[in-house]
């Protein structure tokens, strides 16, 4: 292949957080900690197109909409905001975003990712997302290092999920592999990748809601996703690092914000959210997909505590 540089420039004083292209590959578009989305035209020798400004801190999320022409964006300032790909001027009509679509949804802040932010105030904070390729499933990462896993779109307060405890830390970034065969996580703070292997349910939107009778030698864990009861021991190391990991959170944020996310007084980016036209059904259930760990890259350790535990059982140990 030839890996000759395109093209090279220096419009960015300070480092970039992402980068993508969009569907028709008109556009590519590279987000900054200067708080700007830079825009590039592709077929004109990636001419630049001109800089997405409204953040008032680091751009870590944006999507390109289905057909090319919007970006959507959001921030360190909790802002979301919504720009003219051709142009990059932001739109600031927002009842003509409510029908648009946004098919990747790695942006945290969203019509389609409202009900994901915890209704409690527990000093959690979405901090990943991704949407499925299916467009059925939610998958989303908080500042706990939980991976929750939704249906989409999860609009609606209260909306159950299947949580699996995965990094010591902040989730970063999660993504869909090609099928949805696989999610990938990134780990903020310990630097681990992981993989997990994704199984969905094809009938997942036309399949009637059944009880299952409740039997001794079946419990569904709804927290971890396994469906295999735990050793007494286990469960209570879990319990303990969890309650841990809330205990320093919750710490974290009394001593550098004036109010947990999930207040009002922190939420901007829901007045900037337009529910579409015709609502999608209200399903509150959980979603039948299952994730099963099979990968972890690069453990950090040497800066990292309380993310290992041994158990009472010789020979387990729980991660993080």
């Amino acid at each position: 292949p030839d890996l000759t540089a395109t093209y090279e420039a220096r419009d960015s004083k300070l480092p970039l957080t992402c980068g993508k292209f969009s569907p028709d590959g008109m556009y590519m578009a590279v987000a900054s900690e200067d708080g700007c989305v830079y825009l590039y035209a592709t077929e004109e020798d990636y001419e630049s197109i001109g800089k997405c400004k409204r953040h008032t801190a680091p751009v870590r999320k944006f999507d390109f909409s289905e057909d090319s022409k919007y970006l959507q964006t959001c921030g360190d300032d909790r802002e979301l905001f919504f720009f003219n790909a051709a142009t990059a001027q932001s739109m600031g009509n927002l009842s003509a975003m409510k029908e648009v679509k946004f098919p990747a949804q790695s942006a945290v802040f969203g019509w389609g990712t409202a009900g994901a932010f915890s209704s409690k105030d527990d000093g959690s904070d979405v901090t990943a997302a991704a949407r499925s390729g299916s467009g059925n499933i939610l998958a989303a990462g908080d500042s706990f290092g939980n991976l929750k896993i939704f249906r989409f779109p999860c609009w609606a307060v209260g909306a159950a999920c299947h949580e699996f405890r995965a990094h010591g830390g902040p989730v970063a970034e999660a993504t869909f592999t090609n099928e949805d065969s696989h999610v990938v996580t990134l780990g903020r703070n310990d630097r681990s990748l992981m993989q997990w292997r994704h199984a969905e349910d094809p009938t997942i939107d036309d399949a009637d809601a059944v009880d299952e009778p409740m039997t001794d030698d079946y419990t569904m864990e709804l927290r971890d996703g396994s469906d295999l009861e735990k050793p007494a021991e286990l469960e209570a190391a879990i319990d303990r690092a969890e309650d841990l990991k809330i205990k320093l959170m919750k710490k974290r944020i009394t001593n550098t914000a004036p109010a947990a996310p999930g207040t009002v007084a922190t939420e901007p980016w829901r007045e900037m959210i337009a529910e579409p036209t015709v609502l999608p059904p209200k399903n509150l259930g959980a979603p039948s997909d299952a994730l099963e760990l099979e990968w972890v890259h690069g453990y950090r350790a040497q800066d990292i505590r309380q993310n290992l535990w041994y158990t009472c059982v010789p020979g387990q140990v729980v991660y993080p």
